[in-house]
């Protein structure tokens, strides 16, 4: 909770008077308050009654971070304008995009169902006179790592030079790198226990 507050705070004028927030971002606990419960129980967090948080009314946009499996953190931005939900993974975040779809589009989709909940308690339509639309979900693909990115197999992918330049076999890297440097580690774990646990032939001891 120090975080938002501390955020907020700092949009203040010096003589203490608030400014017209055009953000508010919300604290972690507010996407698991929101789906484990009816929107009530988030109201203060758009209403402006809440201190620091200010009325829904009053911004553009609307953060807060989403944890998965309490692990990976992402931000989460509601544009009110537009009604588009879109959420920004953080780098740390690997996996192969139709993976990271899986995980994330059910949230999302759940999502705006019950953030749409909440605007219609707050009677965020009938307050601001913007006509009422659903709430749309999108993903910044920025983050989104492709089955053709090293990322994760950097050190295998170095393995696969030094043989090139070692032995000159080429490296053919098509279609999903994942899948071929995970067939490389196969290879580099069949030569060390090759050359290491097998007992050679023609070897006196």
């Amino acid at each position: 909770m120090d975080w938002t507050t501390n955020g907020l705070e700092k949009k203040k004028f010096t003589n203490g008077s608030d400014v017209k927030f055009r953000w508010t971002i919300l604290p972690p606990q507010f996407y698991d308050t929101l789906l484990q419960s009816v929107p009530k129980s988030v109201v203060g967090y758009g209403n402006g009654k809440e201190n620091p948080f200010p009325s829904f009314v009053d911004v553009d946009f609307v953060f807060f971070p989403l944890s998965i499996d309490n692990n990976e953190w992402m931000l989460v931005r509601l544009e009110l304008a537009s009604q588009e939900l879109v959420l920004y993974p953080f780098e740390n975040f690997c996996g192969r995009g139709d993976k990271f779809r899986a995980v994330i589009i059910p949230r999302l989709t759940k999502l705006k169902v019950y953030l749409t909940g909440l605007l219609v308690h707050l009677k965020y339509w009938k307050k601001t006179g913007k006509p009422e639309c659903c709430i749309t979900h999108e993903l910044n693909d920025n983050y989104v790592i492709s089955n053709r990115s090293i990322v994760g197999n950097e050190a295998v992918y170095l393995c696969m030079l030094m043989e090139h330049l070692v032995t000159d076999k080429p490296i053919n890297i098509t279609g999903d790198v994942k899948q071929i440097c995970l067939s490389y580690r196969r290879f580099m774990a069949d030569k060390l226990y090759f050359w290491r646990c097998l007992p050679r032939p023609n070897v006196v001891k």
